[in-house]
């Protein structure tokens, strides 16, 4: 395919593999600490959880990703 740029191939960039690890983490963190132990709410509260990252676009969607395993959507989250 021509003008086609697969994203893995991309140096620096995270790739569906990535985003998919990063999700997987954030619902394990999830099952331990929310629905396990209830260290904190089951709502996002910027009280109780501070997400951050660097500026590289690869670190934001990570945890970006890692946010919405660990606030999952169908709970009715919402990750900004």
């Amino acid at each position: 395919m021509t003008g086609f740029t697969d994203p893995a191939s991309i140096k620096g960039q995270l790739t569906g593999v990535g985003q998919r690890q990063q999700y997987l983490l954030g619902s394990y963190l999830y099952h331990d600490y929310i629905a396990g132990e209830q260290i904190v709410s089951g709502k996002l509260n910027g009280r109780q959880v501070e997400i951050f990252s660097s500026s590289y676009q690869r670190a934001i969607e990570s945890a970006y990703a890692q946010a919405n395993g660990l606030f999952p959507n169908s709970e009715g989250h919402i990750i900004p």
